[in-house]
Parts: C-alpha cells; sequence; structure tokens
C-alpha cells in the first residue's frame, strides 16, 4: 500500500515531514527499519519506539504538529484522544488572574481612603483578606 502510494507520488512523506515533529512504531521489524535509517542518515525525523513500552497495548499510534502543539494517541480502545499543549495559555491565565487582584487590592485600598467602608469590606471579603476585615472594623470602632 505505501508502496504503491509512493509510485503516485514519490515525495508524500518527504513533504509530510515539514508537518510533523516526530513518529512512533511499534512493531520490531519496523523499529529495525528506524535504527537502520537513522545509520544511515536517512530519517526524515525522529521517532518514538514503543515496542519497548510498558504502555505499548495502549499506544499504538503516536503524532505530533510542530505549529498546532497538538498530540495525537490511539490505542487498542479504538480511541484517538487529542491533546493539547495548553501550558502557554494556563500561564497567561495565571498572569490575568494575579493583574486582576492586583488592581481590586489597588481599589480596596483607594476605597479605604475614600472612607467607603462598605465597599472597602465588600472587595476584602472577595479578595480574601481578613487582616483588612479587622483593620477596617478597628477604624470603624474608634
Amino acid at each position: 500500500m505505501i508502496r504503491d502510494g509512493l509510485k503516485i507520488d514519490p515525495k508524500k512523506y518527504t513533504r509530510m515531514k515539514e508537518r510533523l515533529v516526530d513518529v512512533s512504531e511499534e512493531t520490531t521489524t519496523g523499529v529495525k527499519r528506524l535504527y537502520q535509517m537513522q545509520a544511515n542518515g536517512t530519517m526524515l525525523f525522529p521517532a518514538i519506539n514503543v515496542n519497548d513500552s510498558a504502555t505499548k497495548s495502549n499506544i499504538w499510534a503516536l503524532a505530533i504538529g510542530k505549529k498546532t502543539e497538538m498530540l495525537a494517541t490511539d490505542g487498542g480502545d479504538a480511541v484517538v484522544n487529542l491533546w493539547h499543549d495548553c501550558t502557554a495559555a494556563d500561564k497567561e491565565e495565571a498572569f490575568r488572574k494575579e493583574e486582576k487582584d492586583v488592581l481590586r487590592g489597588q481599589e480596596l485600598e483607594n476605597t479605604v481612603l475614600d472612607a467607603d467602608y462598605t465597599r472597602a469590606t465588600q472587595l476584602a471579603f472577595e479578595l480574601g483578606r481578613p487582616h483588612k476585615l479587622f483593620e477596617l472594623f478597628s477604624e470603624l470602632c474608634r
């Protein structure tokens, strides 16, 4: 099947390598061929040997896209799982949350200076600042 496809389009896999980071192989014969390709310099992209893996029966295909930051795995249960690397998105979300908290903390300090104690108390509760609540109540009780 692959050989027939290469007769029709000999550069198919050479073009495909631009979209792949690496591949996986689980058969002993396939792994031996990959080692041969690595030795003679014809390997188009890195390959993962899952033949020796403890999870061999669970993962039989692995593909990683360079531009999409996606990982696709497929296993013996016929379920394809798409994994998205959300590390950057998680860091961005954490930064936005911290930035929002800083702005709300500044708002809290401004409401205290403006003697808007009702709003200051509400913000202190929302921001989880018990010490600030204590200071507010102490100020009000004087």
